[in-house]
Order: structure tokens, then sequence, then C-alpha cells
């Protein structure tokens, strides 16, 4: 049995970055919900032409914005578990394919996995 598994991401001037980081795991998502907080570098019709998503553009213009638009896409998520990830961030698709069917086995709220990055030639583990 696979469980539901929605995205939420909070982008602004991502364009760089953003097909890398959905098109790998696009098929495996119930769900997308992506804010934008004012794009000036067509962030949000790239995601749109190439995704079928609609961005939803709000900026909030104070200190906090992230946690506000964060919040804001988990609202609009109805799915049992939600995905968050910034443009700059990777899921192999085997990991999340994997966890969408055990995830239902699981007696947990929340799952944090490893991260990994990458700087230059080196990696390491956080």
């Amino acid at each position: 049995m696979k469980t539901a598994i929605g995205l939420c991401m909070v982008v602004k001037n991502e364009i760089n970055r953003i097909t890398e980081c959905i098109e790998p795991i696009f098929d495996l998502l119930d769900r997308i919900v992506i804010v934008d907080d004012g794009s000036t570098d067509g962030t949000p019709e790239l995601l749109r032409r190439r995704f079928g998503i609609a961005v939803v553009r709000k900026e909030t213009g104070r200190e906090n914005w992230l946690c506000d638009l964060r919040n804001m896409a988990f609202d609009m998520t109805d799915t049992p578990w939600i995905l968050t990830l910034d443009a700059d961030e990777r899921i192999a698709p085997e990991t999340l394919e994997r966890f969408s069917h055990a995830s239902h086995e699981l007696d947990v709220d929340g799952y944090f996995g490893p991260w990994v990055n990458h700087t230059g030639d080196e990696s390491f583990e956080d």
C-alpha cells in the first residue's frame, strides 16, 4: 500500500536549481505546493510550464518570512506525509518510493534522514 506524499517548498529566484530538485521525484508526489516570495527570475513561470504547478505568490516583507510561508504551504497540503525541501536539496527517488510504501507501517509522526553536504570534491554528513 502506497501512502500519499506531498511536497512543500518556499522559493525565491531558484530558476537554476528548481528543476534538478523536483524532476527526479515529480512522479512520486501526490501533491506539490510551492509558495514564491517574489521571484524575478521566472521561477514560477518555469514551474507552471515544465511541471504544471500553480505557484502561490506571496511576498511577506517580514523578518520571519520562511516560517510564515512554509506554514502557509503546509495548510494547503492534504496528504498524510509532507516532504519539505529547499531548491538546493535533493532526495533520492528510490528513498522516497521506499518510504511511501513503508510509511503506513510506521508508528511515528515524523521522519528525518541524514544530510550529506557536498562542497567541491568533498562530502560530509551532518
